[in-house]
């Protein structure tokens, strides 16, 4: 039977449905993921789940940052005869993430779950004040003294939130799994998703002047075009040239490419005419120790540049 998960705000076809939320499919006990994928990508709101048996599975639903799941997370389907098998899951607008933003301030939250897809509880994470001013001053000229300690801990659905000056780097100490520390940059955002933050992927890398999802150069044999570069991480923080990332060429007998890390460029010169694609590959491999970051990391970074060499 297909099994399709629908995600939104009211069910039997009522509210506003709700793309970009994770959902993974394990069996009724829990174990590895059967499958996965996020709402919208089989139509609007829906995710596709494949074609089960009938049984009891379970779901694991990872929402975007703006909403909270009204039964929980870790919801059970019953899967019987018939096709499709379309499944509601309620979603709640928070109602704290506008509130917590301010100016020069990002809300930063969201769910850690664990290699299986399971709420992460009683994770905890300190933000070190060592590169944070003590002292903030709002749109309204009023002074606010920020805390001594950020201390933050994921409640029983794996959530956690904390408000950060934006563009400002913390040291950030991971305790429950192993400890980990690192040191982070936040988004100039209103709101990120904390994961993410914590433990940040590269999501695109953006080309001047080019398509962001379907990039493209033209140039002749000889000539060399150099293009402005900048990455986007998942947390929507960007950072000029190439962090966390290296460019593959498929084939660099039509084209080669220099990257100038001063002038945050690449410089691409025509060979032969023909086609190559310059794919974008993370260099990280660290995964979060056990911790899943979610959403699940893209099968591969926005940004695959077609060069096409004439003659």
């Amino acid at each position: 039977m297909e099994v399709y998960v629908n995600c939104r705000t009211l069910p039997f076809d009522q509210g506003v449905t709700v793309d970009g939320v994770l959902v993974t499919l394990h069996p009724e006990n829990g174990g590895p993921a059967l499958a996965s994928g996020y709402t919208g990508s089989a139509g609007l709101g829906l995710v596709f789940l494949g074609d089960r048996a009938a049984g009891t599975y379970e779901v694991h639903v990872t929402p975007t940052v703006e909403y909270t799941v009204e039964a929980g997370n870790l919801q059970a389907i019953e899967v019987i005869e018939g096709d499709p098998q379309v499944f509601d899951v309620l979603l709640l607008l928070r109602n704290d993430v506008e509130q917590n933003a301010g100016e020069n301030l990002c809300y930063c939250a969201g769910y850690f779950v664990d290699t299986y897809g399971r709420p992460f509880e009683g994770l905890t994470l300190r933000f070190s004040e060592e590169r944070v001013p003590a002292l903030l001053v709002s749109a309204e000229n009023t002074v606010g003294v920020l805390p001594k300690a950020l201390i933050v801990e994921t409640d029983g659905n794996g959530f956690a939130a904390v408000t950060l000056l934006r563009g400002c780097q913390y040291n950030v100490y991971v305790e429950g799994l192993q400890h980990i520390v690192r040191t982070i940059k936040v988004p100039d955002l209103t709101y990120s998703n904390l994961p993410d933050v914590v433990f940040p992927s590269v999501f695109a890398v953006l080309y001047e002047t080019l398509d962001r999802n379907d990039p493209e150069v033209t140039l002749q044999v000889g000539e060399t075009v150099s293009l402005y570069v900048t990455t986007l991480y998942r947390s929507g923080l960007t950072e000029d040239g190439l962090e966390d990332v290296v460019l593959q060429y498929d084939d660099p007998s039509v084209a080669t490419y220099d990257y100038d890390g001063s002038a945050y460029s690449i410089g691409i010169t025509g060979v032969t005419a023909g086609t190559a694609l310059l794919t974008p590959v993370s260099s990280t491999t660290e995964d979060g120790y056990g911790i899943t970051i979610q959403p699940v990391p893209n099968p591969s970074i926005v940004g695959v540049l077609r060069v096409v060499v004439t003659a």
